[in-house]
């Protein structure tokens, strides 16, 4: 996908004025004023992508998934972690309704434990820590809520990461059944944090997952045991980067996903040791494209 591709795509709409008629009423943040043909450029690529994963990572087996998408091109079962990734996708592009079908499927689909939702949807421990409660996934799915305008069940998931998975030297812990801390499950959490009004605490652990996670060329690493980079990671982290203020080094993490992943069927890959394309990473590299709709939409409701 190029530059230029995405001037034609403009030009085909009609320009900037025709891809705003594609946008809905509600959706007052895009406007020829405040966005350039750079926004649209990374507004058409999100687009994109969501259709991607549809087309790609749409469920095989309708009557057990219903609306939501699998976690693997090459595994069918669908995970918390990126059915409300994907959620948060179409609700940013427009798809308030297909968001909140797919957050009623996961809940419907999904068991609780500890005021907590399992990562796997639909009941299968055969993909090893299927029944594990995360909070890289919890803080996913409160999120989703949050800007669905459920604050208080986004509330009562976010009191319920603190308090039954908690934290160790200044990050969040991985799940209730595992210590560890990853990249991702920090920047989810700190996401939600800052969209709670807590952006000194979100600022720490952006800090800690610098200092303690720490960068592989430009990238984060997963985890501090496991230095691998992967674009869920990175995507998550650099939105926090924007969310915080921090918008060039957001860019460059941005760019350095891109030249560092390739793409596939418009769809990124997802580490950079497996070929394998996940609906987390790429709905999250999709709502990093939208980075600043994104802080606009969060920036309303705090």
């Amino acid at each position: 996908m190029t530059q230029d591709f995405y001037q034609q795509y403009i030009e085909k709409e009609g320009g900037i004025s025709g891809i705003l008629k594609q946008i809905p009423e509600r959706d007052s943040l895009y406007s020829e004023k405040n966005y350039t043909d750079a926004d649209f450029f990374q507004f058409s690529k999100a687009k994109d992508i969501k259709k991607a994963i549809e087309d790609n990572l749409g469920s095989v087996d309708n009557n057990s998934h219903s609306c939501l998408v699998n976690e693997w091109d090459r595994h069918d079962y669908a995970c918390l972690s990126g059915n409300s990734s994907f959620a948060m996708l179409c609700y940013m592009l427009g798809h308030e309704d297909q968001a909140r079908l797919i957050k009623k499927s996961i809940e419907n689909k999904t068991a609780f434990e500890y005021g907590l939702l399992f990562d796997v949807i639909g009941g299968t421990d055969s993909v090893g820590d299927g029944w594990n409660s995360s909070s890289r996934s919890n803080s996913s799915f409160a999120m989703l809520c949050y800007l669905l305008g459920h604050e208080d069940q986004a509330r009562t998931i976010k009191r319920s990461i603190e308090d039954k998975i908690g934290f160790k030297d200044g990050l969040v812990r991985d799940s209730i059944s595992y210590a560890g801390s990853d990249a991702c499950s920090n920047s989810n959490f700190a996401i939600l944090d800052y969209a709670f009004g807590n952006k000194k605490r979100a600022k720490s652990i952006k800090n800690a997952i610098i200092e303690k996670i720490g960068f592989k060329k430009n990238l984060i690493r997963f985890n501090i045991k496991e230095p691998y980079l992967k674009v869920d990671t990175n995507s998550s982290f650099s939105l926090l980067c924007y969310l915080l203020g921090d918008k060039s080094q957001s860019k460059e993490i941005k760019q350095t996903i891109e030249e560092t992943f390739s793409f596939k069927n418009d769809l990124i890959r997802d580490r950079d040791f497996i070929p394998g394309i996940s609906s987390n990473s790429n709905a999250l590299y999709a709502l990093l494209c939208i980075a600043d709709k994104f802080k606009q939409e969060v920036d309303l409701r705090r």
